[in-house]
């Protein structure tokens, strides 16, 4: 199986306009800041997406979505953060 790059995958967004995509993102992927002519549901299935647009910042938990309309320009970082568990003995 051939891997698609990120930026193949971005330029083929809107060479077929009545498709639907769809990407698994990894842990720490980034995507560059770019547009498309279709809007994008982007769902959070583990660890945390940072979304960014050109005049906001997003914090995307575990298990949320978002949605970016169309024409939005916007890049994502996707971290997987393990939070340290405390224990104590009584």
């Amino acid at each position: 199986m051939n891997r698609v790059t990120i930026s193949e995958y971005l330029s083929a967004l809107d060479q077929h306009p009545d498709s639907t995509y769809l990407w698994y993102s990894q842990y720490n992927d980034q995507l560059e800041l770019h547009s498309h002519h279709k809007g994008q549901l982007t769902y959070v299935e583990g660890g945390v997406i940072f979304l960014h647009t050109e005049d906001r910042s997003y914090f995307l938990p575990a298990r949320h979505y978002a949605w970016i309309p169309s024409g939005v320009k916007h890049r994502f970082h996707h971290r997987y953060i393990i939070l340290p568990k405390y224990w104590t003995t009584a």
